[in-house]
């Protein structure tokens, strides 16, 4: 049995100052999002609607919701494509390279191919569907939904 017998203080900030800290807070967040740093929401509060968009080629199993700034976030469970081609970006290399180091993308079951261990934010479809494929590609048309209709199709035509 653990027994504490130490009573925490009470907060000794007045409440003109908890409106002033809540008010300082509020605008903290509003610069960090206007600069793209998302730091204080969640990924449920990101996500424009319910669809799940699915991404299916050569060892590749993805699914994926867009989120409201126009990125995807890469549902966990998802299978990514272990071989790269030549014509993969730099920069699409170099965060496989990142999250494999990280164990975010690990080697699964299937031959030839990674599995996301855990839902993984991205800035755009192209770099979710660069990551996941290992090759240069165009998300806005790679994605598609249950009933085939590309991302274009639902969000830039809509």
């Amino acid at each position: 049995i653990v027994q504490n017998k130490v009573q925490p203080q009470e907060n000794t900030i007045s409440e003109f100052e908890k409106v002033a800290a809540e008010e300082y807070f509020k605008r903290m967040q509003f610069i960090l999002e206007v600069f793209g740093y998302k730091v204080f929401s969640t990924i449920e509060e990101s996500i424009s609607d319910a669809r799940i968009y699915y991404l299916k080629s050569d060892h590749t199993e993805a699914r994926a919701q867009l989120l409201v700034d126009g990125g995807l976030n890469v549902q966990k469970g998802s299978y990514a494509r272990i071989k790269e081609t030549a014509s993969i970006g730099g920069w699409a290399k170099a965060e496989r390279l990142r999250l494999l180091k990280e164990g975010i993308l690990m080697e699964s079951e299937k031959k030839d191919s990674y599995i996301f261990e855990k839902d993984l934010l991205f800035k755009s479809p192209s770099a979710a569907a660069a990551t996941c494929t290992g090759r240069a590609i165009n998300g806005w048309i790679a994605w598609k939904d249950e009933k085939g209709k590309t991302l274009d199709e639902n969000v830039r035509k809509g």
